[in-house]
């Protein structure tokens, strides 16, 4: 599958990969974990719903920048791969690498095991799952051959001991006489000081005037969002959309009007949402678990 590589690279920064026609990779991402003495980075594996199919121009969009060729000669490859990747499935399984394992049921179903060496995590790039090596314990009688010290060691230890504390006792001394010394030094020397300060006269002349210059600050207001907006249908009567958006409402959906379309039709949209992964999630939960159709609509 020569598009392999492109759905791989848009793996590792997106949630959703649509193929146009085949289906669609979602991503699901877990934390680091320990088990016993394995140790495992974070990871994000991969999964695949065969029920997204339409055209989202991600992948389209990537094939036709990276290899330099029309967004119209990008589909008609991933067109091409995928008539191919359907055809062999039609006789055995199919392997793609640093994918899976694709393979039909009896019901001539899509089944997917995903590769679990491979982690499409961008942050733990190069880092693997690692074993840590137990702790050996000492048994009590290496613990007892440690500590046994000859008496002569403990006479010389101890007279070394003793040395050490008359020399320092010695130099703290020293330094406590020194310490006073800088003290009383430096007390007549703040004295002297201020007995100057007190009785100086200072003349500080004329202060020069300053112009500082105030620019206006002018915010440039801000850029129109765009919106990726879950259509749900388009109708000529206003009051049916009405009727569309209030049952849309009423089941729980952030539901809205979108633009008029060149036709005059009036659009009702489940959701209208600024993330474009979000959206092509939400458009995945309706037809998957409402049995609904959706459309996407980008608006700018």
């Amino acid at each position: 599958m020569s598009i392999s590589n492109h759905i791989i690279e848009l793996l590792y920064n997106h949630d959703c990969v649509i193929v146009p026609g085949f289906g669609a990779f979602l991503t699901k991402s877990s934390r680091a974990s320990h088990n016993n003495d394995v140790f495992s980075p974070p990871r994000k594996s991969i999964t695949f719903n065969g029920m997204l199919k339409e055209n989202d121009g991600l992948l389209a969009n990537r094939i036709s920048a990276t290899e330099s060729i029309s967004y119209n000669a990008a589909l008609k490859k991933i067109t091409k791969d995928v008539q191919s990747l359907l055809s062999s499935l039609n006789s055995d399984k199919v392997e793609i690498d640093n994918i899976g394992v694709f393979e039909l049921n009896p019901e001539k179903k899509i089944q997917f095991q995903p590769n679990q060496d491979v982690n499409f995590e961008a942050t733990s790039f190069g880092l693997e799952s690692f074993v840590r090596a137990p702790r050996e314990i000492e048994s009590p009688e290496e613990k007892i051959k440690t500590l046994s010290i000859p008496d002569y060691a403990i006479r010389y230890a101890a007279i070394l001991i003793l040395l050490i504390g008359i020399s320092s006792i010695s130099y703290i001394s020293f330094n406590e006489y020194q310490n006073e010394q800088k003290v009383e030094s430096l007390a007549n020397a703040q004295q002297q000081i201020l007995k100057n300060v007190q009785t100086a006269t200072f003349d500080l002349g004329e202060y020069a005037k300053i112009n500082i210059p105030i620019k206006e600050i002018i915010i440039p207001p801000k850029s129109n969002s765009t919106y990726y907006s879950v259509i749900a249908g388009s109708f000529r009567s206003v009051d049916n959309a009405n009727k569309k958006l209030k049952s849309l409402i009423r089941l729980g959906y952030q539901a809205s009007f979108t633009s008029v379309n060149p036709k005059g039709l009036h659009r009702v949209a489940y959701a209208r949402l600024q993330n474009r992964n979000e959206a092509v999630k939400l458009i995945a939960n309706i037809k998957q678990e409402k049995g609904k159709d959706a459309w996407l609509l980008i608006e700018k």
